[in-house]
């Protein structure tokens, strides 16, 4: 029996108990709108990035969307972890693990002595030519449109290498309370929440524990997925509401934050399923 199916037993069993209780410069990019309705979207606008301090800018991990224009296919996502600040860049081409020497001058940048580990991967060609790509990047630019930020390598002859994509994961990062699920509000602090985007972690806290993973689509904005979720005693029972939770979070697919830093959980039909409010992180514990 998967997961959800457990999950939906639950529900049903608890209620009886109860008593029947790509990027391109030139296109628009479409985002959930921050307000107290987000499952209605408008076309976002898209800003230049003035690069003025690369490091504090563009230093952390970013997706590869195209090479030379076309989409990367890999067996994995494929990534780089830029460092400006300590002249290395490392990541992932898809199978395999790439390290390099990284300089810039504002949007000038050369990036040198690279090295791969020796997979073999059914993906070889398109790992190569990010190799290559990265070889002949020259200057850089990067846009946004205030959530999510892209950032393009570019060669001598002016044309683009590399697209990459980097959705601002910190801003889910940190302690929360459910404050609403399924539109039904919870009280608070009944259910709290620990995200960590970065390292792809997630705990909840109720009457059990729930840890699981969390995960991003690199080729879909404000993408975040909810996996491996379990209770740390796989003996208890869930209550209705972790078992909703559950559920809610298994079907989620896009996150959006509203201008007061509320945190939607927004299932593929674009119903907003979980609402989180921020909680200092002394309170979760």
């Amino acid at each position: 029996m998967t997961m959800k199916g457990f999950l939906t037993l639950c529900i049903l069993a608890m209620a009886l108990t109860a008593g029947a209780a790509s990027p391109d410069r030139n296109k628009k990019r479409v985002a959930l709108t921050a307000d107290d309705s987000p499952t209605v979207k408008q076309e976002a606008v898209i800003h230049d990035i003035a690069i003025t301090d690369a490091a504090g800018q563009l230093d952390g991990r970013w997706e590869i969307l195209e090479v030379r224009r076309k989409s990367l296919i890999t067996a994995t996502p494929a990534y780089l972890q830029l460092d400006f600040a300590g002249g290395r860049l490392y990541g992932n081409t898809g199978c395999n693990i790439i390290n390099a020497r990284l300089s810039n001058t504002t949007n000038n940048i050369a990036v040198s002595e690279i090295a791969t580990t020796h997979h073999s991967c059914v993906t070889a060609q398109a790992e190569q030519s990010v190799i290559k790509a990265l070889g002949d990047a020259r200057s850089m630019r990067a846009d946004t449109d205030g959530l999510t930020t892209h950032l393009y390598f570019i060669s001598a002859h002016g044309s683009t290498v590399l697209a990459m994509r980097r959705t601002d994961l910190a801003a889910l990062d940190g302690a929360w309370q459910v404050s609403k699920l399924d539109s039904i509000d919870i009280a608070p602090n009944a259910i709290r929440v620990i995200i960590d985007a970065t390292e792809g972690a997630f705990l909840a806290r109720s009457t059990n524990i729930v840890n699981g993973i969390t995960r991003f689509d690199p080729e879909v904005a404000c993408s975040v997925q909810f996996e491996n979720l379990h209770t740390a005693d796989e003996r208890t029972l869930l209550t209705a509401p972790e078992a909703q939770l559950l559920l809610a979070l298994e079907e989620t697919a896009t996150y959006s934050i509203t201008v007061n830093r509320e945190l939607h959980l927004v299932d593929t039909e674009g119903i907003t399923r979980v609402i989180l409010t921020p909680l200092e992180l002394e309170k979760a514990e």
